[in-house]
């Protein structure tokens, strides 16, 4: 899983707001792939694998569908 604070505003933002933030879920060998075992991955990657953000509220149930 990754986790990226998607939240622009600093006047509101909140790094504890978990609804600020976006998840990808995806198993270590599918980020394995598509980095190239690289130690980074670029967000348009990810976008070009079709791997989608899910927020909080449903990431316990993408975690478990892996």
């Amino acid at each position: 899983m990754l986790s990226l604070l998607h939240h622009k505003e600093t006047n509101t933002l909140d790094i504890l707001d978990l609804d600020q933030w976006s998840f990808y879920v995806l198993s270590k060998d599918k980020l394995k792939n598509i980095s190239n075992n690289s130690s980074s991955i670029s967000l348009i990657r990810l976008k070009k694998e079709n791997i989608e953000p899910v927020n909080f509220s449903i990431l316990s149930e993408k975690i478990q569908n892996l």
